[in-house]
């Protein structure tokens, strides 16, 4: 594993791996409740919106998927780096992520479709 996270509740945790999935498991029992799959190369970071509602997470795919936390669906997949994607912070509101990769650029990612904002 190379990253983890508690959810703003405290009652589940999330885990990036270099098998390219992020798992997401009780805190207190230790029990797998599902995994994430959809990188093509190891998933390095895992972090939950300050709201809840999303996980990101950053591959050497050079992607950051983002996932809807209560049902593990891809809600979309951010891409524009052209290296691997070493970190990931969502901003207190959770409306935007900022990324920084391996490519020595970092971006800022509205996240518009939280409130429905945004057509595709």
């Amino acid at each position: 594993m190379w990253s983890i996270a508690f959810s703003p509740a405290e009652r589940v945790v999330a885990t990036a791996s270099e098998d390219a999935t992020a798992r997401i498991w009780d805190a207190a029992s230790g029990t797998l409740i599902r995994t994430l799959e959809g990188h093509t190369d190891s998933a390095f970071v895992v972090a939950y919106s300050p709201d809840g509602r999303l996980i990101a997470t950053a591959s050497s795919d050079t992607t950051v998927r983002m996932w809807e936390s209560g049902t593990g669906k891809c809600a979309r997949t951010l891409e524009g780096h052209t290296g691997a994607v070493s970190c990931v912070a969502f901003s207190p509101a959770s409306r935007q992520l900022a990324t920084a990769s391996t490519d020595e650029t970092a971006r800022i990612w509205p996240l518009l479709f939280l409130r429905g904002d945004d057509p595709a």
